[in-house]
């Protein structure tokens, strides 16, 4: 299913990059190379910011790990990201960490939190900027609503109820976070948002040709966009989904050159990824390679409750 629709979409995307040359050629015309370069940097930013969410949920769950491993991991793990199903990254961050001695629980946990807080403060934070830069009477009571309807799904109670769901599928027993560990969790979610919407919004700013209302509506329209496209299991990284809901959100011009034009931001992304995978693969310090060689030497413990797995994080 997933080839004939990457297969499909590849012949649509070819049709109508010829279709629309000129329309595309204008939106491109005058592209501001420093704005590009800008969002390359913010995009590697990115990357330490989305370390530093799982090395606080690891915390959460009582393991310590070093920032430089965490951080080390998500970047060879970043091929995941190019697979169908929208888990394979952080599975093979998970891996990774696993293998370094990190126990099956806390990885999961931190898995289970970065799907489900993404998901939540992604739709929650995109929803409040596309309202507050909205028009209308009824805009305040609609920002209130939105701003309840995400605190109550960022809460303790909902977040500690999805845990035990996962927890009871998966054979094993419920991690239980605090106020204080939530909050911080979700304060690095909504930071590596802001990140990522900046890393957009420059890169959608360096061309002029698009003509773009606020800079919070972009934001807004980008998260909701992603999260519908990580939703859509049957795109990877939800390809096709992402660029055509960005191009209707952010403009009235015509939909389909400003698709085109957004589409080019994972040539951007993916230049970051094979920069980062490359130097993570490359730079493995031998610290690194004594404590991993230290773990495995050490005899195995009577696992913990709920370290136990069934099926596939």
């Amino acid at each position: 299913m997933h080839a004939v629709y990457v297969g499909g979409l590849l012949v649509v995307s070819a049709w109508l990059i010829w279709d629309r040359r000129d329309e595309v050629r204008e939106l491109t015309a005058n592209a501001r190379p420093l704005l590009l370069g800008a969002a390359l940097v913010v995009g590697f930013v990115q990357l330490a910011l989305n370390a530093a969410f799982w090395r606080a949920a690891l915390a959460a769950s009582g393991e310590r790990v070093p920032f430089a491993r965490v951080l080390r991991a998500g970047m060879v793990s970043l091929p995941g990201r190019y697979l169908p199903g929208s888990v394979w990254y952080a599975v093979g961050r998970g891996a990774l960490l696993r293998r370094g001695g990190v126990p099956l629980r806390a990885v999961g946990t931190a898995a289970v939190l970065e799907t489900g807080l993404s998901i939540t403060v992604g739709v929650s934070l995109g929803s409040l900027l596309l309202v507050s830069s909205a028009d209308g009477p009824g805009r305040p009571l609609l920002l209130a609503v939105v701003a309840v309807a995400a605190g109550a799904a960022c809460s303790p109670p909902s977040v500690n109820l999805l845990l035990a769901v996962v927890a009871r599928r998966r054979g094993g027993t419920a991690a239980r976070l605090s106020w204080r560990a939530f909050a911080t969790l979700i304060a690095w979610t909504a930071v590596f948002w802001v990140g990522a919407a900046t890393m957009f919004s420059l890169y959608l700013h360096a061309f002029p040709g698009i003509e773009l209302d606020s800079i919070a509506e972009v934001a807004g329209s980008f998260m909701i966009a992603w999260v519908l496209g990580f939703l859509a299991v049957f795109a990877p990284q939800g390809i096709g989904v992402f660029e055509v809901t960005v191009a209707t959100l952010v403009t009235s011009e015509p939909a389909a050159g400003v698709a085109l034009v957004v589409a080019g931001y994972r040539l951007l992304t993916l230049v970051r990824d094979v920069v980062a995978v490359l130097a993570a693969t490359l730079t493995r310090s031998d610290g690194e390679e004594q404590e991993l060689s230290a773990r495995r030497e050490r005899p195995l413990a009577a696992p913990a409750p709920g370290d136990g797995h069934r099926g596939g994080t």
